[in-house]
């Protein structure tokens, strides 16, 4: 893990004759705030309401989502079976392939 470390340094100076008032300009006003209704939605709402539900943190989750997607995969694997070959199949030519 980092650790912090602290960096002692003066802060520059401003630049003589500079005042904040004079300098700002407001491009507009400030509007005030309306009642919105948030919908939850979305894959990013469904991994904060699975940490909720399960009280995990990010980390703990994403390490349980990682496992659960290798099993998935490992599970994908097996299910490629091929089918089975028929003898007749392996007594042809492989250049006859197309012929009936």
């Amino acid at each position: 893990m980092a650790t912090a470390t602290l960096v002692s340094r003066p802060l520059p100076s401003l630049p003589e004759g500079w005042s904040a008032e004079k300098d700002f300009k407001p491009i507009g006003a400030i509007t005030t705030s309306t009642q919105r209704t948030i919908e939850p939605v979305g894959p990013h709402f469904l991994a904060h309401a699975r940490r909720a539900r399960h009280k995990r943190t990010f980390s703990e989750d994403d390490r349980i989502q990682a496992q659960e997607r290798a099993q998935k995969v490992e599970k994908d694997d097996e299910s490629d079976e091929s089918e089975p070959e028929d003898p007749m199949m392996l007594q042809r030519e492989a250049k006859d392939w197309k012929v009936r």
